[in-house]
């Protein structure tokens, strides 16, 4: 019986590790027609610890990048979000700017978004994408 009872147990702590996430499709907090521009960013901290964001590339052509981007696969993380980078870390990340001036950041593990009413918000996201697959995409991004 104790026999038993553990192999039940050992099933339900795979079931649970493996069900910490699922794939999906990437949600943009707006709809893809609101897309104003895309590029790539470096997120990065001042002295008094404020964001910066330096511009590496812009994206030319918005369409064939969505493209790209969604064959990346993604996946629901069923922890605590993550934000686009720890603080007083830098980043790569993709910019998509919206139309009413709002935008996210996408990070290979997390985002973050910024609006007018409440600012950045690090703590955006539940999304997950392959890192490798994730890093080739923005890398290999031409403007």
């Amino acid at each position: 019986m104790e026999k038993l009872f553990r192999t039940m147990a050992l099933l339900l702590i795979c079931f649970f590790l493996t069900a910490c996430r699922y794939t999906t499709e990437y949600k943009f907090i707006q709809p893809e027609e609101n897309i104003s521009a895309i590029s790539i960013v470096t997120i990065s901290f001042n002295q008094e610890n404020e964001v910066v964001l330096t511009e590496d590339s812009v994206i030319s052509d918005i369409d064939a990048f969505l493209e790209e981007f969604r064959k990346v696969r993604c996946y629901v993380y069923f922890g605590d979000p993550t934000g686009v980078t720890e603080e007083g870390v830098s980043a790569k990340v993709i910019k998509i700017s919206f139309k009413d001036g709002s935008y996210e950041l996408i990070n290979w593990d997390g985002q973050a978004k910024y609006t007018s009413e409440r600012g950045l918000d690090f703590y955006a996201g539940f999304r997950i994408f392959e890192k490798d697959d994730f890093f080739q995409l923005i890398n290999n991004t031409g403007t």
